[in-house]
Parts: C-alpha cells; structure tokens; sequence
C-alpha cells in the first residue's frame, strides 16, 4: 500500500469521526505512530498494539489515582447508612440465631 493510500485512509477515518461528533486521537505518542504507519515503517498490527498499550497506561494511571489512600475529604467516599440503619419495625432476628449458627440438616 502507497504512502498516499495510508494518507487518505486516516484522513476519511478523521472525517467519519468528525460526521459523528468524535474527535482523533491527539496523543502525541500516537500521532506519531500514525505518521509511522503512512510511511510504512510499521504495520497496521504494531499501530494497533501501540494504541493499545496507551489505553492500557491511561487505565493504570486512573485506577493508581483513584487507589491511593490519602484523598482530600471532599473525595473521602459517604459511609453506607445501611451499615448503621436500624431493622426495620417489626423486625425481630430468628429465634435459632443467624444462618452460620444452624447446623446442617437439623431441620431448623
């Protein structure tokens, strides 16, 4: 495939994007693959494992920010109320205990 076709491919993939309301990818890293792939330094499958591997590096970056222990206390997460809720009216806890308590095959 000519440098020209390559070219022409991304640049229809661009305008379809744009028809959608999409936006093309801006990371420089990747911008540069592209430019690898036109000039044919690189298959379509090395493209593709490197835009891979960018996903795959933001992913860690979210979930290493959003892991880390010390958050400001407007990100701190709510307590659960159900943790701290009273039983419902009327409810009264079984009378042989909880499930751990009743043993197998005793009827109960």
């Amino acid at each position: 495939m000519t440098e020209d076709k390559r070219r022409r491919i991304v640049e229809q993939v661009i305008q379809r994007l744009d028809a959608h309301g999409m936006a093309f990818e801006t990371d420089p890293q990747f911008l540069c693959a592209i430019n690898d792939w036109i000039a044919g330094t690189i298959e379509m499958s090395q493209l593709r494992k490197r835009f891979l591997d960018l996903l795959q590096e933001r992913h860690s970056a979210v979930r290493i920010r959003y892991a880390l222990p010390q958050r400001p206390p407007h990100l701190q997460p709510a307590a659960d109320p159900l943790s701290t809720a009273a039983p419902p009216d009327g409810f009264e806890p079984h009378p042989k205990g909880t499930a751990e308590d009743i043993e197998p095959g005793s009827g109960a």
